[in-house]
């Protein structure tokens, strides 16, 4: 489980003005779209998992078990890393991505995985054909094309927004995300900026939070 915490600031103040919400706003949706800007904006939140020629099996770290189906316990797969620690498969399960056959779709659960890995080579003996070019991967199966990945800057690897699985999808209340009055409580401004940034996962405001702090390090 993750035990990374949000915490607020106890010195947290409301802004002064409907312009000054709009520009802090503003500015922390640029720092989250920073984590990899080759990725369109509507993809920006969906879960994320790296394109990876290496790995002999998909596999994805426990955050994103909620997205398999056909989940089942199993724990036995090894990996071993190239500092040569291992990790041990917990569940398994198929990703949400129907075109591909049982074999294509299955992946291990890893505890102590820091990203999704995609393998390529599993795809590929999946019959699926990828094209991989200086900004872009796609994953093309019987002329369809099944995933689309964008070049990640920073570490040179393709990142892969993920498929939801149907069973992790949850209705969700309609809301007006409106500009709200000043005086808010601290409760009510949290959820406005929450659905304002489009409503990340924990995982993905945590990231830009920590990308922030880094680049205000530099600065």
């Amino acid at each position: 489980m993750n035990s990374d915490k949000l915490k607020l600031n106890n010195n947290f103040t409301s802004p002064t003005s409907t312009s000054s919400v709009v520009q802090q706003n503003t500015q922390f949706c640029n720092l989250v779209n920073n984590l990899n800007p080759n990725i369109p904006p509507l993809l920006q939140y969906k879960p994320i998992a790296k394109g990876d020629s290496g790995a002999t099996r998909t596999y994805l770290t426990p955050e994103h078990a909620t997205l398999l189906q056909n989940i089942q316990r199993n724990d036995n797969i090894e990996v071993v890393l190239p500092n040569n620690d291992t990790l041990k498969s917990t569940t398994s399960g198929e990703l949400n991505i129907p075109e591909l056959s049982t074999m294509g779709r299955q992946a291990y659960v890893l505890n102590g995985l820091n990203n999704s890995l995609i393998s390529l080579g599993q795809l590929a003996d999946d019959n699926c054909t990828i094209i991989l070019t200086k900004k872009e991967l796609q994953v093309f199966k019987s002329y369809k094309k099944i995933l689309h990945g964008f070049r990640n800057n920073n570490d040179g690897l393709w990142d892969i927004p993920l498929p939801n699985s149907p069973l992790s999808l949850k209705p969700k209340n309609h809301m007006a995300n409106v500009i709200i009055h000043k005086k808010q409580n601290i409760n009510d401004l949290m959820q406005y900026f929450h659905a304002t940034l489009y409503s990340p996962t924990k995982s993905t405001l945590l990231k830009a939070v920590k990308m922030v702090i880094s680049l205000v390090g530099r600065a």
